[in-house]
Formats: C-alpha cells, sequence, structure tokens
C-alpha cells in the first residue's frame, strides 16, 4: 500500500451518516410543508387550475409522511444506542405526532397507492372488501380534498388539520435535529475517549 492511499479516507457516504441525512431530509420536507401551508393559506387562485391549493394540500401529506420517514432512520438499527436518551425522546416524539396528525400515515398510503385503493386493494382495505366488497372498500377510501373553510384535507376518512400538522412536523424535526445532536455529541465523546 502506498503512503498516499494510507492517508487517503474512505469516500463519505450517506451510510456513514444517517443521522445528517435524517436531519437533511426532514428539514427538507418541512420546508416544503411550510410553503404549501403558506400557499394554502392564501386566497388568491391560479389561473392554470381550478384551485392549486388541491394540489399542495396532496403535497403536504405526502410531505408530512416523509418527516416520519426521517424519523424511522434515526430510529433505525443502532445509530442511537450510545444514547438511549435521545432514542426514547424521538420515540416519544414520533409517538406524539402520530397522535395528533392521526390518519397521516394512511392519507399518503391512499395517495401514492392510488392504484389499489381506487380497485379497493390497497393494505388497508383487505378487511373491509372482504366483508363488503371491493365497490365499497375503494369507495369509502377515497374522495375529499382540501377545504379552506375548514383548513382541512380529507381523503376517505382521514382528516388531516394544515395548521395543526405542520405545528406538529416542526416539533417531530426538532427531536429528529436533537437526537442527531446527541449521537454526534456522542461520537465525539468516543474519539476523545479512544485518543486519550
Amino acid at each position: 500500500m502506498t503512503e498516499e492511499a494510507a492517508t487517503t479516507p474512505e469516500p463519505w457516504s450517506p451510510a456513514h451518516h444517517p443521522e445528517a441525512i435524517a436531519v437533511s431530509e426532514a428539514q427538507w420536507w418541512v420546508w416544503t410543508l411550510r410553503l404549501c401551508a403558506h400557499r394554502l393559506d392564501e386566497q388568491e387562485l391560479g389561473l392554470w387550475l381550478p384551485d392549486p391549493r388541491q394540489v399542495d394540500a396532496r403535497q403536504f401529506v405526502v410531505a408530512l409522511r416523509q418527516v416520519e420517514y426521517a424519523t424511522r432512520l434515526m430510529l433505525k438499527g443502532t445509530l442511537l444506542d450510545g444514547c438511549p436518551a435521545a432514542r426514547s425522546e424521538l420515540e416519544t416524539a414520533r409517538q406524539r405526532f402520530l397522535a395528533k396528525v392521526p390518519g397521516v400515515i394512511a392519507a399518503r398510503d391512499i395517495l401514492i397507492h392510488f392504484h389499489d385503493y381506487a380497485l379497493g386493494e390497497g393494505n388497508r382495505q383487505n378487511k373491509q372488501k372482504q366483508r363488503d366488497g371491493a365497490a365499497a372498500a375503494a369507495r369509502d377510501h377515497w374522495g375529499g380534498g382540501y377545504n379552506p373553510a375548514t383548513g382541512e384535507f380529507r381523503l376517505g376518512p382521514h382528516r388531516i388539520n394544515i395548521k395543526l400538522a405542520l405545528e406538529e412536523a416542526e416539533v417531530l424535526f426538532d427531536a429528529i435535529y436533537m437526537a442527531a445532536k446527541a449521537f454526534d455529541d456522542y461520537q465525539a465523546a468516543q474519539r476523545e475517549a479512544s485518543t486519550s
């Protein structure tokens, strides 16, 4: 091995720093939520379609789920094993988010997997499909949209209050950030201990 090869660091990989990816992705999706929420509040409508707020509301729901996915990345595997308090706080924040924004996972699933839900074949429709038939399962998980009067997005049986969901996503992002910081602090302490 040459001296240069011995001193060349291994190329950076997201697999080496999933905490950084979790914070970065969560931040991008929270910014998406803020943008959508801001535009949903606007009264002036664009001319290119009947109501562009319907587009933003759908994107908002997808972005909510992406923030939750960033939480899952932080909680995955052994990443926070050296930071049990941070893991616990992040798990608590995730549970709070899911409790305060019920239906976020299901609504996103319907939007993303519309090809299954429109036929009554979505994962959440199986029991109802067996009991009531595919048409009833499809009908009950469809329809709705953003209602500016209530500030809610509805899709089938799921209702998401935009303002509350944004607030809770920001709380969840803060927990992701703090968990990543705890992990960074833990790693720095480990490095310091190993060089002492």
